[in-house]
């Protein structure tokens, strides 16, 4: 999945990931196999933390170039729904593991103002299981 990852967006400006083990070892392979920058800490990426944490992170990051989050479940379908539809709750989008989704924030990280590009399950790529 992360080669095909690297593939599809081949370039990142950096790469943030949940300090707790899966996290962190999923942002190591997307390093080495995606050809992404090595992997920095974001607590606000942990499994039990407000989805508003890693909001405010990315709203600091004006003008910044893509990202990407490594994180766990529920946390990242609350962040993904707070970014597309205003509240943790408003949209649910279905995050497998192994599962990745562009966002696109043209006029600024804030809640409700993103557009999901692609939501990519693991098993749509050849050779990936769930």
């Amino acid at each position: 999945m992360a080669r095909h990852l690297g593939k599809i967006v081949p370039r990142v400006g950096g790469v943030w990931a949940s300090p707790l083990a899966r996290a962190w070892q999923t942002a190591e392979v997307l390093e080495r196999e995606a050809g992404w920058p090595a992997p920095r800490e974001l607590a606000a990426l942990e499994p039990d933390a407000d989805p508003a944490g890693a909001l405010a992170f990315l709203a600091a990051r004006r003008g910044a170039s893509r990202v990407a989050l490594v994180g766990h479940e529920p946390a990242l379908h609350e962040l993904l729904s707070l970014l597309l539809g205003g509240s943790t709750g408003g949209v649910y989008l279905e995050m497998k593991k192994g599962g990745a989704a562009l966002v696109r924030c043209e006029d600024g990280v804030r809640a409700g103002a993103a557009q999901l590009l692609w939501l990519l399950p693991p098993r749509v790529i050849p050779g990936v299981a769930e």
